[in-house]
């Protein structure tokens, strides 16, 4: 899975970071979406910190991603705009759950596509012997 951190604690850096680590993801850390080096990822990760009102609007003009973690303080306001929230305190073990959880939601996504497809294919080729 590609990771996307946008954030500037470095806390959350390092949690982050063993967590990608554990669970064998490739993980960019940037510090402001400028700083962004590629454009697409499976998740992309937010400290709280670097979120504002506007921030979904200017993300999605330079990047793609599948799902979304929201990392905030125990008292911040709930952002429904995200797929999943963690609050703040947490443990590295919580993170690597959620990211096991969330890659296997996109590999059943991904093979939910695949095999539509796949069976889009078959009744193409059906109907054209048929036609035959």
């Amino acid at each position: 899975m590609k990771i996307l951190l946008l954030n500037d604690n470095p806390v959350v850096t390092k949690l982050v970071t063993l967590s990608a680590q554990k669970t064998s993801d490739e993980l960019e850390n940037v510090s402001s979406i400028d700083a962004i080096s590629s454009d697409t990822y499976d998740l992309l990760v937010v400290d709280d910190v670097m979120y504002h009102d506007s921030f979904f609007d200017e993300i999605k003009e330079k990047i793609t991603f599948s799902k979304s973690l929201y990392i905030c303080s125990r008292d911040a306001t709930q952002v429904e705009t995200f797929s999943s929230t963690l609050k703040k305190p947490f443990l590295p073990t919580d993170l690597v759950e959620l990211f096991s959880v969330i890659s296997q939601e996109l590999d059943t996504v991904d093979l939910s596509d695949q095999e539509q497809e796949e069976n889009q294919a078959d009744i193409i080729e059906k109907e054209l012997a048929g036609d035959e």
